[in-house]
């Protein structure tokens, strides 16, 4: 078995993505975790190693299947917390995420696939990657000049209601003091070639939840995949208040 980390740091919230190299036996999975330097002792949590097989089970070659994580979860807030240094939200956090386990094949070409998946959801809205894969073989192009938006993959999530939100930077709100912005928000913390990290700010009514992409650059045309809104509503049911104690957000 390999583990492979990467790190990502901000004040509030503290993540490493791991992938594990091999897929476990039948029986219990337990992660074990312990931090001496923040006084966290030994501790450790289980999960049916059978949903990670039946999930890998169900994996297609655009990408993988995300099964639940909830007990392994405590943060996960980063493009959240980011959002909020900006000034674009009230800040979030104490929770650990209720999850959405799908990977949502959005848009896929003869050399791309964009995906939205590893959903965590939260009591005001939910984060997730968009992820795009290229075929086999096709190389990353190297642009020697400055990213312009046209050459940026274009998200927009709309509700059922009729609201919408997208990843253009340039329609942003810019609230001052405490003044709240009206729902939905959409905040990508991180863009590149491989997609990016995205928090929505707010949560959907029930009806079809529609993820819409298009990429000019990479002649993906305008494309959309749709998800039953009630899945992400249920998971910010499961959110977890870590400290039980804390205001409201």
């Amino acid at each position: 078995m390999w583990l492979v980390r990467w790190e990502g740091y901000d004040r509030l919230a503290w993540e490493v993505d791991v992938w594990v190299w091999g897929l476990p036996p039948p029986g219990p999975l337990a992660f074990v975790c312990e931090w001496p330097a923040r006084h966290i002792p030994e501790t450790r949590a289980e999960v049916d190693a059978a949903l990670v097989l039946e999930a890998a089970a169900r994996a297609v070659p655009s990408g993988p299947i995300r099964v639940h994580r909830e007990l392994l979860c405590a943060a996960g807030l980063a493009a959240a917390d980011r959002a909020a240094d900006a000034g674009l939200v009230p800040r979030a956090r104490g929770h650990g995420p209720g999850v959405v386990p799908v990977a949502l094949l959005v848009a896929r070409t003869d050399t791309h696939a964009v995906l939205v998946d590893g959903l965590l959801v939260y009591p005001t809205g939910f984060d997730f990657d968009l992820a795009v894969r290229r075929r086999p073989g096709r190389p990353h192009e190297h642009r020697h000049r400055p990213r312009l938006w046209d050459d940026e993959l274009r998200l927009e999530v709309r509700f059922a209601d009729g609201r919408t939100a997208d990843n253009d930077r340039r329609r942003w709100p810019r609230p001052s003091g405490d003044e709240v912005p009206e729902a939905p928000l959409l905040y990508q913390s991180t863009r590149g070639p491989d997609g990016g990290h995205v928090w929505l700010w707010g949560l959907p009514p029930p009806g079809p939840l529609v993820f819409a992409c298009q990429w000019p650059t990479e002649q993906i045309p305008p494309s959309q995949a749709e998800l039953n809104a009630g899945l992400v509503l249920a998971a910010a049911a499961r959110a977890q208040t870590l400290w039980p104690d804390q205001a409201p957000p």
